[in-house]
């Protein structure tokens, strides 16, 4: 019979496999960690009473989940176990190199209460090696496997040299109770170690994405300004022709020069709106909250889309918000969310449509609302019409311009101030986009007291 361990190696170099990636860190070797000594007690004392063997595997449990490192594991688990049931003790990690062959194939444990010269001649290369085995006196050995949670990983000997020992059964089952133990507390500093090494790489992706946005956030404010440098020319030069400065200028150039005009405005919008895009991402923009009055705000964002307005002859009303009612918001900030708000309904509103701006207090907050009587929107879409770049409609049947920044960029600008924007809309039925943000409850005195004074 082979013995499949053999008791003169000290340290034996193991190829790692599928099955052993992960559960070990690096830093770990593929080995077999093994363990000789001299039991300290004298042979007197019986270490097998069940008392005694119950109070180790309370002690040994205890040390053995002291520590989540797995190499501190692995050589407690041999060092703890040495002295109770051997001379030698030798833990194997699981390997695809043909250690362990007979424990891989049963997964069952395995003893062998004498060991014969027979099986030392067979297990030895040659004579030299077998006349080393015969000195150690080997009288009797077990393997036992190690397995957690369903998984084997590895074995774990115990080799008597006492004369006067020879393993039983229930050494056999003693064996098992300490080996399931042990392998418990190795898995669980393999599920540590593992944890670090992913809280690890989550926290190197997190600095890679953080360094992205930030060049990003880098790059567009460059490009916005590079870009907006000769846009910013083409409308200077564009006011110098139509003014005349230049020469005279015909009807039918003044009208080419307005959609020079036009068009550069138009594409200086683009470019502001991804510049304020990249900045919300990364929370970048910063604010200036204080007590802003609504009905001021709608005044000053209808005063800016008034010439949007008039070309699609939108009739606009806000006469119902409470001059009182305030929030607490950075006004540009308010500003730009209304007036992508009020463009959006003018947008997708029917030529001398009405677009209607009302307010109302909603406990902690303000509803600022912006209804219009459009085509509507369909359910489906009342949260993707949020999303950068998003266009309600798209391709060559697109009527409306934009980039399709508007919507996402007033939600997060909302979502800084403490507040969101949402929609409510049926296809045919028309739109109500709704603002919230917190409500201001300092700004009514001081109207009040202006209007006293």
């Amino acid at each position: 019979m082979k013995d499949p361990l053999d008791a003169s190696r000290r340290t034996t170099e193991i190829p790692e496999t599928n099955q052993s990636r992960g559960p070990r860190p690096e830093s770990i070797p593929a080995r077999s960690l093994e363990y000789g000594a001299v039991p300290k007690e004298p042979r007197t004392v019986d270490r097998r009473t069940p008392e005694r063997r119950a109070l180790f595997l309370a002690d040994m449990s205890r040390r053995l989940f002291e520590s989540l490192d797995f190499e501190e594991t692995l050589d407690s688990v041999a060092r703890l176990a040495m002295p109770e049931l051997g001379a030698w003790c030798v833990v194997d990690i699981l390997n695809d190199a043909g250690k362990i062959a007979r424990i891989l194939e049963t997964q069952q444990p395995d003893l062998v209460r004498e060991v014969t010269d027979e099986m030392l001649a067979q297990a030895a290369y040659d004579q030299r090696q077998l006349g080393m085995l015969r000195a150690l006196g080997m009288t009797s050995h077990m393997v036992v496997p190690l397995k957690a949670r369903g998984r084997l990983l590895g074995s774990i000997t115990f080799i008597s040299a006492d004369p006067d020992v020879r393993y039983t059964p229930k050494d056999l089952l003693f064996a098992e109770d300490l080996a399931g133990r042990a392998a418990m507390a190795m898995d669980n500093a393999r599920l540590y170690r593992e944890a670090e090494i992913a809280r690890e790489e989550a926290m190197a992706a997190v600095a890679r994405a953080t360094l992205a946005d930030r060049a990003k956030t880098d790059f567009l404010a460059t490009m916005s300004h590079e870009l907006r440098t000769p846009l910013n020319a083409i409308a200077g030069y564009a006011e110098l022709l139509e003014m005349g400065l230049r020469g005279p200028v015909t009807d039918q150039q003044k009208e080419a020069i307005a959609r020079i005009r036009r068009s550069q405005q138009h594409l200086l919008g683009i470019v502001n709106d991804i510049l304020t895009f990249a900045k919300t991402e990364t929370g970048r923009i910063p604010l200036q909250l204080e007590p802003t009055p609504v009905a001021s705000a709608v005044e000053s964002a209808h005063f800016l889309i008034q010439p949007m307005f008039e070309a699609f002859d939108i009739h606009f009303n806000s006469d119902g918000i409470d001059p009182e009612l305030s929030v607490v918001a950075d006004r540009e900030r308010l500003l730009q969310i209304l007036v992508n708000l009020f463009s959006n309904a003018a947008k997708f509103s029917a030529r001398g449509g009405p677009v209607t701006v009302t307010a109302e207090p909603r406990e902690h907050l303000v509803a600022i609302m912006v209804t219009d009587e459009g085509k509507g929107i369909d359910k489906i879409l009342h949260e993707s019409i949020f999303e950068p770049f998003m266009q309600i409609s798209a391709g060559l049947t697109r009527t409306a311009e934009g980039s399709g920044l508007g919507l996402s960029i007033s939600r997060e600008l909302a979502r800084l101030m403490g507040g969101d924007v949402s929609v409510d809309s049926e296809p045919g039925k028309g739109s109500t986009f709704t603002l919230t943000l917190p409500l201001s409850p300092i700004v009514v005195p001081v109207l009040q007291r202006t209007r006293r004074g």
